[in-house]
C-alpha cells in the first residue's frame, strides 16, 4: 500500500480505517468457536509456523494498543496529546453519548 499519498488527508485515512474496521468485523462475524481454536499456519522468512486463530486476533488487538501508546507518548512529547486514550474513559465517554440520545 503507498503511504502517505494514498491518504492525502486525514479524511481519506478516516475513511480507508472505517472500511478495514468494517471488512474485520465483517470477517470476524463467520467464525465459530472451531474456528477460533483452529491452527493457522503461515510462513516467517524460510520459517512455517502454526499459531492457534484466536491468538493471533488478540495479537492483533495488543499490537494495536503498543502502536496507540508510543503514537500517544510522541504526540505528547510534541506538545499534541491526544488526551485520555483509557479504554474505561471512551466507554463511559459512549455510556453518556447514549444516554443524551435517547433522552
Amino acid at each position: 500500500m503507498a503511504f502517505p499519498d494514498s491518504f492525502a488527508t486525514i479524511e481519506d485515512l478516516i475513511l480507508r480505517w472505517r472500511a478495514e474496521d468494517q471488512l474485520l468485523a465483517a470477517y470476524l462475524d463467520t467464525l465459530s468457536d472451531a474456528d477460533l481454536d483452529a491452527g493457522l499456519t503461515f510462513s516467517r522468512g524460510e520459517t512455517r509456523v502454526t499459531r492457534t486463530l484466536w491468538h493471533l486476533l488478540v495479537h492483533v488487538v495488543n499490537h494495536g494498543t503498543q502502536h496507540r501508546a508510543e503514537a500517544a507518548l510522541l504526540l505528547t512529547a510534541l506538545d499534541c496529546s491526544p488526551g485520555d486514550v483509557d479504554f474505561t474513559a471512551f466507554i463511559r465517554a459512549e455510556e453518556r453519548k447514549r444516554t443524551l440520545d435517547e433522552g
